[in-house]
């Protein structure tokens, strides 16, 4: 199965809060996580910002998996839209 943006999986009347979502939570990591790996870097050592990142990747790949499994049991057809396009011809 190819890969599509998220920005295609949705109606299209969803999409700027999709975007607008996955922005916020973007900005939200880049600020917040340099700040927990320096913060957990000083307290704990070296190693734990990478076992603290490596836990969060665990929970979120769980967490994609079940998302999938309840996708694949739903029916995703009737979210499907069409469009139909008609040819232009320039004369």
């Amino acid at each position: 199965m190819p890969y599509k943006p998220y920005n295609q999986k949705t109606k299209s009347s969803l999409t700027g809060i999709t975007l607008g979502v996955s922005q916020s939570l973007g900005s939200f990591a880049r600020i917040f996580g340099p700040i927990w790996g320096g913060y957990i870097f000083k307290v704990a050592g070296y190693q734990y910002p990478y076992i603290t990142g490596s836990l969060l990747g665990m929970v979120v790949v769980v967490l994609s998996l079940k998302f999938v499994a309840e996708k694949k049991d739903s029916d995703t057809s009737k979210n499907i839209e069409t469009i139909k396009a008609e040819p232009v011809i320039n004369n």
